[in-house]
């Protein structure tokens, strides 16, 4: 039973945490950029959307977050695997349909959702803050680059504007993935002690 509280105080704990993040997120963005010329998000630069379809937006993800959590943080339940490596036990764990376990497949997604909503809020927030403070840590400025609003490229359409952040996908990307990998060898190595 004591199991089952700690995961459950997890799960409050991590879609807890990722709410305040995009609150604060949502604050930051207010102080950057109060009449959104600035934001990134398509509901604004893509669709005209104000600050309505941003709040909703953010609710949204939320609310997904906290579904998809729910399969890597409630739903999964270690069980011993006979396998032949991490590759075979991701296979055997995740991969295929398992007897009663039919919705194992979605526990690596809910797992990289969980960790790429809190690492590009944690990213967003933190360049508002440095832009705050009169920063502008920008790579595209670093290596000489062309741009028009840095670490973005920007496809213009028409009067609207698609704000893509590539700095940020690429290291939030990299940090997912990363993050993933050793979540993923931490239960195998799990399994093995099983």
């Amino acid at each position: 039973m004591k199991n089952k509280s700690n995961r459950a105080a997890l799960y409050v704990g991590v879609v807890t945490l990722y709410a305040v993040l995009v609150a604060f997120d949502a604050f930051t963005t207010y102080l950057v950029t109060p009449d959104l010329k600035w934001e990134g998000n398509p509901t604004v630069t893509l669709f005209g959307g104000g600050w309505g379809s941003l709040i909703i937006t953010g609710i949204v993800f939320v609310i997904l977050t906290a579904v998809l959590a729910y399969f890597p943080m409630i739903y999964y339940r270690r069980e011993k695997v006979e396998c032949e490596g991490c590759a075979d036990f991701y296979s055997k764990t995740f991969g295929k349909r398992r007897c009663g376990k039919k919705f194992n497949s979605i526990v690596p997604v809910g797992v990289i959702v969980i960790l790429a909503g809190i690492y590009s809020r944690i990213y967003v927030i933190t360049i508002a803050l440095l832009s705050l403070n009169g920063y502008r840590p920008c790579v595209f400025c670093a290596l000489g680059i062309r741009h028009s609003v840095c670490n973005n490229v920007v496809i213009k359409l028409g009067e609207r504007r698609l704000m893509l952040p590539v700095v940020m996908f690429a290291l939030v990307g990299i940090l997912s993935i990363a993050s993933f990998l050793i979540w993923i060898i931490r239960e195998y190595k799990i399994n093995i002690k099983i």
